[in-house]
Order: structure tokens, then C-alpha cells, then sequence
């Protein structure tokens, strides 16, 4: 009887796929941002936009469609960069861009608690109106003075 291999398997590494995804959008998926795309002979490139991993490769994230969320920038500028940063308000825009089979392979890759951590769900942000404390109903304020607005 054998034991079974406790090795996770291996990553799927193919950057041609990850190419052919940003090569067709050519746009940044949270902002919007336009790529430029370039044929030299039979070879392609495109400038200002690039793949992002949704699951990291450093965490066994495969280079497959699913995985590749494009967006402007280089990794440490742009969107691409805030991501990398960890910046809230880009990571509930990638979380809004997600299809449905992008949130179903990160959430069978690392599971639903990844996917909450890294991509929350967009949760509006309240307004200073919001939430600035509200006088009583019965505090009178005298506007008499005021100028009109």
C-alpha cells in the first residue's frame, strides 16, 4: 500500500495565457485606462496595462484567465500597484470587476475567507452627512442672520 504524495500540486505556468487575456481587453478593468497595443511583425505588446494575479503565483496561483484580472500599471504604479499595496478602495473595485468564474477559482484555490480578506464586497463609504452627529429635533438654531445661500 502506498502513501499518498503530500505535495500540492504543481502551479500551471503559462504567460502566454496571461498575455493573450491583457492583449484582449487592452484596458484597465477598474478604471478604465487604455492600453496600447503594438504589432511588430507576427509579435504582440501592449504598454500601460498588465495582468494582475488574483491568487498570487508566490501562493500557487496558476497563470489561467480565471486568475488574471488586467489592469493599468506595472505592479507598483497605477491600479496594479495599489493592489499590490493592499489598498481598500482598489481591492473592492477588483471585487466588483471579478466574473463569476473568477470569484469560483480563487474561492477553490484559498477558499471564501481569501477571497473576503484580500477582494471584500464594495460597501458603500458613508458620506460626512452621514455621519456627522445630528442635533435633536428639539435644538432650535437662529438662521435669521445668516446670509442666503
Amino acid at each position: 500500500m502506498s502513501t499518498p504524495d503530500p505535495k500540492p500540486a504543481k502551479r500551471i505556468k503559462d504567460p502566454r495565457a496571461v498575455h493573450d487575456v491583457v492583449v484582449k481587453y487592452a484596458r484597465c478593468q477598474l478604471c478604465g485606462r487604455r492600453g496600447s497595443v503594438y504589432r511588430i511583425g507576427s509579435k504582440v505588446y501592449v504598454m500601460h496595462v498588465s495582468g494582475h494575479h488574483l491568487v498570487k503565483k508566490s501562493q500557487r496561483g496558476d497563470d489561467v484567465p480565471e486568475n488574471i484580472l488586467v489592469v493599468c500599471g506595472h505592479g507598483t504604479d497605477g491600479c496594479h500597484g495599489a493592489l499590490e499595496r493592499n489598498d481598500l478602495h482598489t481591492q473592492m473595485l477588483a471585487r466588483a470587476a471579478m466574473t463569476e468564474a473568477q470569484e469560483e477559482y480563487v474561492v477553490r484555490k484559498k477558499g471564501w475567507v481569501y477571497l473576503e480578506r484580500t477582494y471584500p464586497r464594495w460597501q458603500e463609504r458613508p458620506s460626512p452627512a452621514n455621519i456627522s452627529p445630528r442635533l435633536p429635533e428639539w435644538v432650535k438654531i437662529d438662521r435669521s442672520g445668516w446670509p442666503p445661500v
